[in-house]
C-alpha cells in the first residue's frame, strides 16, 4: 500500500510518457547516423531506435522477426520488416548464398544492393489518408488505420515478392510473419526443409513448406504447456493476438499446424534429453524417454555392494508404490482413430497398447462379495460412457517421493477394473531387479489383495517374482471410509519400514496433471498420450532436481516428530506398569513379524477403548466391599457431598450465563436449582453427623473454586445462600485432623470416588470437545453466506463453550481434592492439572485425515484410562492404542 500511494503523484506525468512514445520523440534523422531521415521504429529492438529503410533492412538481417512500425505522416501504423524489403538468406549462416552473387544483384533483391528509388517507395505510407489539398489528416480515419494494419498483410494472395522471391509464413514468439525467403542454390545445396532447420526454422511439412515455426516459439509453447498448463489453443490465440490487436481474427489459423509440430518437438527434445540422437542404436526401448526416483532403492544405481548382508535394516531396501486411478483423464471417442499416429509407444511412462490389449482381451473381471464398505473404485468396475474411448487412467508411483513409474500407466475402458490394475501393478513389480519386498499401497487393497496371486497365477501376461514378498496398506485418507479393523490391517502407521507417508501422494501428481485434462480430452489418443507422458516425465524431473532439498526438509521435520513422538511414548510408560510394558513390547514385535504371512495377527491394535470407572460405578464397588471396619453407608454419605459440590459448580456456572438480563423462566429454573441445592445441602448436613462427631473441628479448607461473587443481585436480602456453605468431607479438612478424627479410611474412599467424578468429568469433556469440533467443521465454516444460519451455528457453539467451561470447573475441584488428600505421584501424573490449551478445538477430533494431522497430537486426558496399579484394570487396556 505504501508503494501505491507513492505512485500515486506520478500517475498523470507516466500517462504523458506514454503517450509521447507514440510519436517522435526527437530528431527525424536514421539513429544509426546515416544521416537519411527515418520512417521506421523497431519496437523490440532496446531503445525503439528510428531508421531509414536501409539501416532498418541491413541491421535486422540477423533479426528478422522483429516487430516494426512505420510512420504514415500523422502516425507510426503497424508493418512488417518485408515491406522494408527483407529477406531469409538460407543455407550460409543468414548470409546471402554466394551463388546468387554472380548472377547480378538487381535481378534477385539483395538487400544492400536496393535501389534508392526503390528506398523511396518502401519509406512512403500509401495507406496514409490524405485531403483534396493534399495535406496530411491529423486524425486517421477508420479505414486508413485497417489498411495500415493490413499493409503488407499476412492476407496478402501473392506468393512472391517484386523480386520473385516466394513468401513464407514465420511463426514467433512475437507473431506471425510474412517473410521472403531466398534458399542457398549451391552445388550440393540440402533441401528446403533442411535449410530451414539450420537456421532454427522447423517446417510444417517436408514437401514445399509454405508455414515454419522458429525453435523458440516451439519451446515456449510446450514450457507455457508445462509449467502453466496453457492449452495449443489459447496459445495460438495469443500469437495471433500479438500478431492483429485490433483484428486477432484476420491473421490465418495456423493451429493444426502448431499442434501437428509440437508433437514432433516435444518427442524429438526428449530424445535428445535422453541422449536417444548420441546412440548407435536408435531403436527405441521400454521405458527409454521416461526417468523413475533417484533416492528409491534401485540396483546398479544407489544400492552398495554388500546391500543383501543388511539383514537388520532390510526394511531400508523395500520399494514402495502407491496406486490409484484418476477419472478425470478421459478421452473423447475419435472417428479416425485407427489412423492415429503413435510416436512415444511404450518408451514414456504409459505401457505398450499391443500387449496391454492382449491382457485385456483374456482377462476375466470377478466382482467378488466385499468383506468391507461399498466403494467407489469397487462399485463402478462396469460403468460404461459411451462417448468417451478412455474414462480414466491408473498409475503407479513412489510412495516416498511421489516419481511416476515408467512403462505403468494404464488406460481404463470402464471403471476402474482389477485387470487393469493388475497390469499395471505387475508391469512395477517387474522392475525390483533383485528387490524381494515391496510395499503396495492402494485405497481398496483390502478388497483388491485377496485374490491378486490366483489373478496373476492364471494370466499368462502378468508376472510376479516368486520370492518377492508384499505388503498391502491403504492410504490414510482413504482408510478412514473403510471398516475401523482395516486401519490396524492396512494403515501405513503400523507397516514396518512404511516409515511417515501417507499413501495418497498420487493425489497431489493427479491434482497437477488435471489442469491439462480439460484441453487433452478431445485430441487423438496418440497425442492424448503424448502429453499426459511430457506431464509426467516433467513431473519427475522436478522432483530429482529438488530430491535434495525435500530430503532435508523431511528429515529436519522427522527429527523434531521423534523428539514429540519420544516424549508421548515415555509419558505413556510411566504411567503403566513395567511388566505390562514388557508384556506389550512382546505382543507388538509378535504382530509386526507376523504382518506380512497373517495380516490378521494386526487386528490386537484394534482395541475397543472403554471409559473408566464412573462415580456411581465407584459407589457400587466401595459399598458391595464394605466390611465389619468400614461404617455402612459411608460411600454413600461422600458421594452426596460430592453432588453438593457439582451441584454448586453447576449453579454458579448458570448464573454466569444468564446475567443481568434474564428472562422471568431462566429465573424460576434457577431458583429450582438453587432450592434443589438447599435440599441437597441439608440431607448431606444430617448424614455428617454420623461419621464425623464434631464436624466443626479442626481446620477446614477453603475452597475459592466454589465461589460466586456474580450474583449479588440475585438474591433478596437476607436470604440465604447454599451454594456457598462450605461442605465438611475428608479432603477439606487438613491431614493431621483427620489423623486426630481417625477418619483416614473415609480419605481414602473419598480419594476413589473423586477419581470415579474425574472420569465422568472428563468423559464430558471430550464429548463436548468433538462436538464442538463438529460443529466448527459442518455449520460455522458453512454459514458464512446466512447471518441466520451464523448466528445458529455460533448460539450452538456458546452453549458448549458454557458446558466445557463447567466440566473444566468440575474436574479442576476433583484434581484439587485428590492434591488435598495426599494423592500419589502416579495418580497425579494420570489426573494432571488442566490448562486453557487442553480444551481448544481441533480439527484433528473429528477430521485426523485432513493434511496437517498426521503429526498433531491430542491433549493428555485423551488417553487418561491408561492406568497403574492394578494389572486385570479393564481400562488399562487403553495403552495398546498408543
Amino acid at each position: 500500500s505504501d508503494f501505491m500511494r507513492d505512485w500515486l503523484p506520478y500517475e498523470a506525468h507516466y500517462l504523458d510518457l506514454l503517450v509521447q512514445r507514440e510519436g517522435f520523440s526527437g530528431s527525424r534523422h536514421c539513429s544509426l547516423g546515416c544521416g537519411r531521415e527515418g520512417n521506421w521504429r523497431c519496437t523490440d529492438c532496446f531503445g525503439r531506435p528510428l531508421l531509414c529503410t536501409k539501416c532498418c533492412r541491413s541491421s535486422h538481417q540477423m533479426h528478422p522477426f522483429h516487430r516494426v512500425e512505420q510512420w504514415c505522416g500523422t502516425h507510426f501504423a503497424p508493418s512488417w520488416l518485408s515491406a522494408a524489403g527483407l529477406v531469409l538468406n538460407l543455407g550460409h549462416d543468414g548470409l546471402p548464398c554466394p551463388k546468387w552473387a554472380v548472377q547480378g544483384a538487381e535481378d534477385l533483391g539483395a538487400p544492400d544492393e536496393y535501389s534508392a528509388e526503390e528506398d523511396s517507395d518502401a519509406d512512403s505510407c500509401s495507406d496514409t489518408a490524405e485531403d483534396s489539398s493534399g495535406v496530411h489528416n491529423e486524425m486517421p480515419n477508420f479505414r486508413s488505420i485497417l489498411a495500415a494494419l493490413e499493409g503488407s498483410s499476412l492476407e496478402d494472395k501473392k506468393h512472391t515478392d517484386k523480386f520473385g522471391n516466394p513468401f513464407i509464413l514465420v511463426v514467433d514468439r512475437r507473431g506471425l510473419h510474412r517473410l521472403a525467403i531466398r534458399a542457398c542454390v549451391c552445388f550440393d545445396h540440402p533441401p528446403l526443409h533442411e535449410q530451414l532447420m539450420a537456421l532454427g526454422l522447423y517446417p510444417a511439412s517436408q514437401k514445399s513448406p509454405q508455414t515454419v515455426f522458429s525453435f523458440d516459439l516451439l519451446e515456449e509453447s510446450r514450457l507455457m504447456n508445462l509449467e502453466c498448463k496453457v492449452a495449443g489453443m489459447s496459445f495460438f490465440n495469443y500469437l495471433r493476438r500479438v500478431t492483429n490487436p485490433v483484428f486477432p481474427h484476420r491473421p490465418p489459423d495456423q493451429y493444426r499446424e502448431l499442434l501437428r509440430v509440437s508433437r514432433q518437438w516435444r518427442y524429438l527434445q526428449n530424445k535428445l534429453k535422453f541422449s536417444v540422437a548420441h546412440s548407435a542404436d536408435k531403436q527405441m526401448k521400454v521405458g527409454q524417454l521416461a526417468n523413475f526416483c533417484s533416492t528409491c532403492p534401485q540396483l546398479g544405481t544407489n544400492l552398495p555392494s554388500n546391500w543383501k548382508a543388511d539383514t537388520k535394516h532390510d526394511w531400508k531396501y523395500q520399494r514402495s508404490f502407491v496406486v490409484d486411478g484418476n477419472f478425470s483423464a478421459e478421452l473423447m471417442k475419435n472417428k479416425n482413430a485407427e489412423n492415429d499416429v503413435h510416436l512415444t509407444a511404450d518408451s514414456g511412462y504409459f505401457t505398450g497398447l499391443t500387449r496391454y490389449k492382449e491382457h485385456l482381451a483374456v482377462a476375466v473381471e470377478t466382482q467378488a462379495k466385499s468383506t468391507c464398505h461399498d466403494h467407489k473404485a469397487v462399485n463402478q468396475v462396469h460403468s460404461v460412457q459411451n462417448h468417451l474411448a478412455i474414462t480414466s487412467i491408473g498409475a503407479i508411483a513412489c510412495a516416498r517421493h511421489g516419481c511416476f513409474v515408467p512403462d505403468c500407466v494404464v488406460d481404463f475402458q470402464k471403471g476402474e477394473r482389477q485387470m487393469n490394475m493388475d497390469y499395471a501393478l505387475c508391469q512395477a513389480l517387474s522392475k525390483l531387479d533383485g528387490i524381494s519386498r515391496a510395499l503396495v499401497l492402494y485405497d481398496v487393497a483390502c478388497q483388491y489383495s485377496i485374490h491378486f496371486k490366483d489373478r496373476v497365477n492364471k494370466s499368462p501376461y502378468l508376472h510376479v517374482l516368486a520370492n518377492l514378498e508384499i505388503t498391502w496398506g491403504i492410504g490414510l485418507f482413504h482408510i478412514h471410509g473403510h471398516q475401523d479393523i482395516c486401519t490396524p490391517r492396512y494403515s501405513p502407521n503400523y507397516i514396518p519400514g512404511a516409515g511417515q507417508v501417507d499413501g495418497e501422494i498420487l493425489e497431489t501428481l493427479w491434482s497437477s496433471l488435471n489442469e491439462v485434462a480439460g484441453s487433452t480430452r478431445s485430441m487423438t489418443a496418440a497425442h492424448w498420450h503424448e502429453v499426459l507422458d511430457d506431464h509426467m516425465l516433467d513431473n519427475n524431473w522436478k522432483k530429482m532436481v529438488h530430491m535434495v532439498q525435500a530430503l532435508c526438509i523431511k528429515y529436519k521435520r522427522a527429527l523434531k516428530g521423534l523428539t514429540t513422538t519420544t516424549h508421548v511414548y515415555n509419558s505413556l510408560t510411566a504411567t503403566a506398569e513395567e511388566a505390562l510394558v514388557r508384556k506389550w513390547t512382546q505382543e507388538e514385535e509378535d504382530m509386526q513379524g507376523g504382518h506380512a504371512h497373517d495380516i490378521t495377527s494386526m487386528d490386537a491394535l484394534d482395541v475397543q477403548v472403554q471409559r473408566g470407572p464412573t462415580r456411581a460405578e465407584m459407589q457400587l464397588r466401595i459399598t458391595e466391599g464394605e466390611g465389619p471396619n468400614t461404617a455402612t453407608g459411608s460411600a454413600g454419605w461422600i458421594t452426596l457431598g460430592l453432588k453438593v459440590e457439582e451441584m454448586q459448580l453447576r449453579v454458579s456456572a448458570l448464573v454466569k450465563r444468564l446475567g443481568a438480563g434474564a428472562s422471568i423462566t431462566a429465573r424460576v429454573d434457577l431458583a429450582n436449582s438453587r432450592r434443589h441445592l438447599g435440599d441437597l445441602m441439608e440431607e448431606f448436613a444430617r448424614k455428617t453427623m454420623a461419621f464425623l462427631q464434631d464436624p466443626a473441628a479442626g481446620d477446614i479448607q477453603h475452597r475459592p473454586d466454589i465461589g460466586d461473587d456474580d450474583d449479588e443481585g440475585w438474591v433478596e436480602e437476607g436470604e440465604d445462600r447454599p451454594k456457598k456453605r462450605p461442605i465438611v468431607l475428608p479432603s477439606s479438612i487438613g491431614a493431621s485432623t483427620r489423623d486426630n478424627l481417625k477418619i483416614a479410611h473415609l480419605a481414602e474412599l473419598e480419594l476413589l470416588l473423586w477419581q470415579g467424578q474425574a472420569n465422568d468429568a472428563l468423559h464430558q469433556l471430550c464429548i463436548d470437545l468433538g462436538h464442538r469440533s463438529y460443529l466448527y467443521q459442518t455449520q460455522v465454516r458453512n454459514s458464512k453466506n446466512s447471518q441466520q444460519r451464523k448466528t445458529k451455528a455460533w448460539d450452538s457453539v456458546h452453549s458448549l463453550d458454557a458446558a466445557i467451561k463447567l466440566h473444566s470447573s468440575i474436574y479442576q475441584r476433583c484434581q484439587s481434592a485428590m492434591v488435598a488428600l495426599g494423592a500419589d505421584e502416579a495418580l497425579l501424573q494420570k489426573y494432571q492439572v488442566l490448562k486453557a490449551t487442553d480444551v481448544s478445538s481441533s480439527t484433528i477430533l473429528i477430521d485426523p485425515s485432513l493434511p496437517g494431522q498426521q503429526n498433531k497430537t491430542l491433549a493428555w486426558f485423551w488417553t487418561v484410562d491408561v492406568s497403574s496399579g492394578d494389572s486385570n484394570n479393564d481400562w488399562m487396556i487403553e495403552c495398546r492404542t498408543s
